[in-house]
């Protein structure tokens, strides 16, 4: 924004006649290049607080965006290992590898709220989960635990691309 000029002088302080002559209310009054000052300033902070908040607004589209990249990422990864796991058969020649929950964690880490849970590497490790571990990891999963334990080890194949999981 361009600077408004100063108001032009009115008295020449050379001439001391004028000088005596000037009210008590004109000599309180802040000098013409103080009010520039002040103009300046205040247009200076204007400026800068707008600045601020289209970064601020800037930055949370910024943290927005990185989200949506991490969750897509997430189900990426989450769908890589579903497909490799379809390929392992049982999993006793190649371990079955660890499927990440929608939240972006691993079963096998602990995390608040979540105590750590078995790892799968085989068709023999589903089999003996608990019925507490098999909702844990359906519910990590999104998913809704069925109430026989048999269904939720089945259900859990499922979700994790264990293709040859039978009774």
């Amino acid at each position: 924004m361009p600077l408004r000029a100063l108001p032009p002088s009115t008295s020449d302080p050379s001439d001391a006649e004028d000088s005596k002559a000037l009210a008590p209310a004109e000599v309180a009054a802040p000098a013409p290049i103080l009010l520039g000052a002040a103009y300046f300033m205040t247009q200076t902070y204007t400026l800068l607080a707008d600045i601020i908040n289209r970064l601020d607004t800037i930055m949370t589209k910024f943290d927005d965006r990185s989200r949506d990249i991490m969750t897509k990422m997430d189900d990426m990864s989450r769908n890589i290992a579903i497909s490799s796991n379809v390929r392992k058969g049982t999993g006793f020649t190649i371990p079955y590898t660890e499927v990440g929950f929608i939240d972006g964690s691993l079963p096998s880490q602990a995390v608040p709220g979540r105590a750590a849970l078995p790892v799968i590497r085989t068709v023999e490790d589903l089999r003996n989960l608990s019925g507490a571990h098999c909702s844990a990891y359906i519910i990590g999963y999104g998913g809704k635990p069925p109430r026989v334990i048999l269904r939720r080890r089945q259900e859990l194949a499922k979700m994790i691309g264990c293709i040859v999981f039978n009774t």
